[in-house]
């Protein structure tokens, strides 16, 4: 059984070269995909990396372990582009946004009810405890990825020509 089978959503042919929106976008955003945050460094070279994300409808949640580079380059510069995409069907979506530093690093706070949601969707109901028994007492730092360009796409195709 491949990936798009498993998952049951990859794309039909009618569905190819088309713009991903609404509620075909957050369902896609749902899937347990790991996105990959693109920032600057603090020489301005890009940095990638790759990062479990929440999407709230409006904004993605990602958070990072005390002591990351990226969490450092996110405050320092808070442009950034996000990606996520299922390479099977080549469904993306695209983002460049803008990173909020909403808390941390602390060992509790809202960041955890937010890893909770991500533990579950990308290790399943039954990983949620392992995570958190591996994480308890550590510090995070929350981030907020405001997009200000968002698209998103269907099969091979132009992502540039998506509203």
């Amino acid at each position: 059984m491949t990936s798009r089978t498993k998952l049951g959503s990859g794309p039909q042919h009618e569905d190819i070269g088309r713009p991903l929106q609404g509620d075909e976008l957050h369902r896609f955003l749902a899937l347990g995909l790991v996105a990959r945050l693109a920032c600057l460094d603090s020489d301005g070279w890009p940095y990638n990396v790759p990062v479990w994300h929440e999407w709230d409808g409006n904004g993605f949640w990602v958070i990072a372990a005390k002591g990351a580079a990226w969490a450092r380059f996110l405050t320092d510069d808070p442009r950034v582009a996000l990606t996520v995409d299922e390479p099977e069907t080549l469904r993306r979506v695209l983002c460049q946004g803008t990173a909020v530093h909403t808390e941390g690093p602390i060992a509790y706070g809202r960041w955890n009810a937010i890893a909770r949601q991500m533990a579950a969707r990308y290790l399943g109901s039954d990983g949620v405890a392992a995570y958190e028994a591996n994480t308890a007492g550590l510090e995070r730092c929350l981030f907020r990825i405001e997009p200000r360009r968002l698209v998103g796409w269907h099969g091979p195709g132009r992502a540039d020509r998506a509203p």
